[in-house]
């Protein structure tokens, strides 16, 4: 039987501290492979005495997005493990093997006098050593599982805790995950870093695509997806501002966070200091319908119209497109653009950006632009009407693109 350590080795292919959903469009799915094998779900968030798994199923979270199941491992064990149940994707990865299993297989009975029982090759034993009667063992949806009886919780059994933030240092590996209710951010194994809404759907994309990239927050305040070789891929550019509150000596301060939501956003946002009111976010992929004077959008930034039904997104093809329900209206039929820039004269330009091997932009090279220039102080805005438009400091009308 592997040792604990060595079975987590056998897991680290295939675990998530959350759900690596889909690729985004145009990025490769993560192989197929890593999936155990995994036995047929049934509902309810609890098992009760006299039931038992594998006979039971599985154990599925309320939200149904995790569940206990019977699984067989990479290295051929057979064990109870939290996972998220297959999805219509055909994926399926470990979250957390609770349970040291003994000898494979593993499974649970949960005796009718109230005492969980792991069952094993080598026979039974006992999870609750106090074996105190208990009512349910319970799966709750950030992962935790929980031997109850009423209202008290006799004991918890895993160490799961879904993540939401990042503090600065702090890393997202690859297969790893951010989770906030049923929105994530996931560090994709093709190197793309994708938010995902309730509904699976990508709410945006850092457009890199370099397989076994991470995402690093650094201790200067920039947020950087750096490819396997130490590539910058992509950045937050919030280096240096993220203020320590006073009298604070750790330099790292701030965090980059998921916030959850129909349209879910990630943010990086400095500390508060001491009863002051909460600082607004120093980058966020929420957008705003306005791009001012000297504003820039990079690549997986929008601009999203007041009714929410029309977004300009800067795409990581480095197309500039608005889309009206979801339905391409206009498209500025570029590639390789990763920066849109509203410039003090008046012109909206897309640039494809150079760099040098430490990461800093070498060369800025024009791609498109409306052709605006000649009035400073210009914005461009996306309307509900499905327009992305250039409009003077009087509201004149400079561009159109319908």
């Amino acid at each position: 039987m592997p040792s604990p350590a060595r079975r987590t080795a056998l897991l680290a292919g295939a675990v998530l501290a959350g759900l690596l959903l889909p690729a985004a469009p145009g990025a490769a799915s993560p192989p197929a492979a890593t999936a155990p094998t995994v036995q047929a779900q049934a509902a309810g968030a609890v098992l009760r005495p006299g039931q038992s798994l594998p006979g039971g199923g599985a154990v599925v979270s309320p939200n149904g997005r995790i569940a206990l199941q019977q699984v067989t491992l990479p290295d051929g064990v057979v064990d109870v493990a939290i996972v998220n149940p297959a999805t219509r994707f055909g994926r399926t990865y470990v979250l957390e093997t609770p349970f040291d299993c003994p000898a494979s297989p593993c499974g649970l009975e949960f005796r009718p006098d109230g005492v969980l029982l792991l069952t094993t090759a080598d026979g039974p034993q006992e999870v609750d050593p106090d074996r105190r009667a208990a009512e349910r063992l319970a799966l709750a949806d950030d992962g935790s599982l929980t031997l109850e009886r009423g209202d008290e919780v006799l004991r918890r059994l895993t160490r799961y805790e879904a993540r939401r933030e990042l503090r600065r240092g702090g890393t997202l590996l690859p297969g790893e995950s951010l989770l906030a209710g049923l929105s994530s951010l996931a560090m994709q194994r093709d190197g793309n870093l994708v938010l995902y809404g309730p509904q699976q759907g990508v709410a945006w994309s850092s457009g890199t695509g370099v397989p076994g990239s991470a995402l690093v927050f650094q201790d200067d305040g920039n947020a950087v997806v750096y490819s396997p070789d130490r590539r910058p891929l992509f950045d937050t550019r919030t280096a240096g501002s993220l203020t320590l509150p006073e009298g604070e000596a750790d330099p790292r301060t701030g965090v980059l966070r998921l916030v959850e939501g129909e349209r879910p956003v990630l943010e990086v946002v400095p500390d508060a200091r001491p009863g002051a009111p909460a600082p607004a976010p120093v980058f966020s992929t929420a957008g705003t319908s306005t791009l001012r004077a000297s504003q820039t959008l990079f690549t997986g930034g929008r601009l999203t119209s007041p009714s929410g039904r029309v977004v300009t997104v800067l795409q990581g093809d480095g197309n500039l497109v608005t889309y009206r329900d979801g339905r391409a209206v206009f498209a500025s039929r570029t590639r390789g653009a990763t920066v849109a820039v509203m410039q003090g004269d008046g012109n909206l330009v897309l640039y494809r950006e150079e760099r040098g091997p430490t990461g800093q932009v070498t060369r800025l090279t024009a791609l498109w632009s409306t052709r605006t220039g000649g009035n400073p102080g210009a914005r461009v805005v996306t309307q509900d009407d499905g327009n992305l438009v250039v409009y003077s400091p009087a509201d004149r009308p400079l561009f159109s693109a319908l």
